[in-house]
């Protein structure tokens, strides 16, 4: 198994992604030796990659943030850059946005105990939609090239797809070539109309699979930004507390569940914590629809002393560092990649076990 077979799993089965995730170092076309999940990317992560001979390390946290201008050993940066290189080391930087929301929240919400969840912020046109038409006899051989180049997904999903019958017509010119019927002649023939939805980000594989399958000389076909919005697949959550629990109590088991050292948080006052919000990461930029969403908690990480300002009596927010708001999403996609390989390739699948925050706690 080559090593893009595990990246397209993430790709096309696990994560709902707008292209931001990418192979930071390495070739995806060598043979895979071994899987490493972490939050991000340092020395002994890179030493434990090494010594459990896996060639792969999938992180949360891009530690090439800019393009390089030189490649020396003066910054830990280049450090980290030089030692993947040499170890043929291949890094990828996962975007964990997820397609099976349920699925992907499950370990967070047994932590918090949560019910009734739905996505804090879903995704917003993301989504294209392709119509194309062809003759019955290339019909099913189109249509799964298309589903096997991701189109036709739909949430928990797969090869969804609407077919419509109709006629077609066409004459080609003196230069034409035209695989059915001959130049200069009017051609009427029965067609299926073919209409599909893909995400945005795989249009140029859409597009490939499109023009390598279809019988017609020039194809015709037609691409739409769809305004869809899917509840199921985005950032964050917001659910409820099994039951009502005063401020400071509520601060104590969130601090045990999420196994933090410290957190910090707003000091605005409130009696009861109920609904609770949670967006792993730096999760700054959605303080304001936790709040619309009537949101008692925000729990996100990397928040500025100016960001609690905005809590201005109508939300607490709290801070539980950006290496344990990630934790379940390490679980989570060391779990789904296990469910998608062959029993031999399960056994190269590793979860890190050196790696520890980079803040420490007095």
């Amino acid at each position: 198994m080559k090593i893009k077979a595990i990246l397209d799993i993430l790709q096309n089965s696990i994560s709902f992604t707008d292209g931001k995730q990418k192979l930071l170092v390495g070739n995806d076309e060598n043979e895979l030796s071994g899987v490493l999940i972490s939050c991000g990317v340092n020395d002994n992560v890179i030493e434990e990659a090494i010594t459990k001979r896996c060639n792969l390390l999938i992180c949360f946290q891009p530690f090439v943030i800019k393009t390089l201008e030189k490649l020396t050993v003066e910054n830990f940066t280049e450090q980290l850059f030089i030692k993947a290189v040499k170890s043929d080391l291949s890094v990828y930087f996962f975007c964990s946005v997820f397609r099976d929301f349920k699925k992907s929240t499950k370990i967070l919400c047994n932590k918090l105990s949560l019910q009734d969840t739905k996505v804090l912020l879903p995704v917003h046109k993301s989504i294209k939609k392709l119509i194309t038409s062809t003759v019955p006899e290339n019909l099913i051989k189109l249509r799964e090239a298309l589903f096997e180049a991701g189109a036709g997904k739909i949430g928990n999903y797969s090869n969804c797809s609407f077919n419509t019958q109709g006629i077609g017509t066409y004459m080609g010119n003196k230069c034409s070539n035209p695989n059915i019927g001959q130049k200069l002649q009017f051609i009427e023939a029965k067609e299926t109309k073919i209409e599909v939805f893909f995400d945005s980000y795989i249009q140029s594989k859409v597009l490939q699979a499109l023009f390598s399958n279809h019988v017609y000389e020039e194809v015709a076909y037609e691409i739409y930004n769809i305004e869809t919005t899917f509840q199921n697949v985005g950032f964050g959550l917001i659910g409820q507390l099994e039951k009502p629990l005063p401020l400071q109590e509520f601060l104590i088991f969130l601090k045990q569940s999420m196994n933090c050292k410290n957190l910090r948080h707003s000091t605005t006052f409130c009696k009861y914590i109920s609904i609770v919000a949670f967006l792993s990461g730096s999760g700054s930029y959605a303080i304001k629809n936790a709040i619309e969403a009537k949101a008692d908690v925000f729990i996100t990480s990397d928040l500025s002393y100016q960001d609690y300002s905005y809590a201005n009596g109508k939300i607490v927010l709290v801070d539980i560092g950006y290496f344990e708001s990630k934790e379940f999403e390490k679980n989570y996609i060391f779990e789904s990649i296990l469910e998608n390989v062959s029993d031999s390739v399960q056994k190269i699948i590793f979860f890190s076990e050196t790696e520890i925050s980079l803040v420490g706690c007095m």
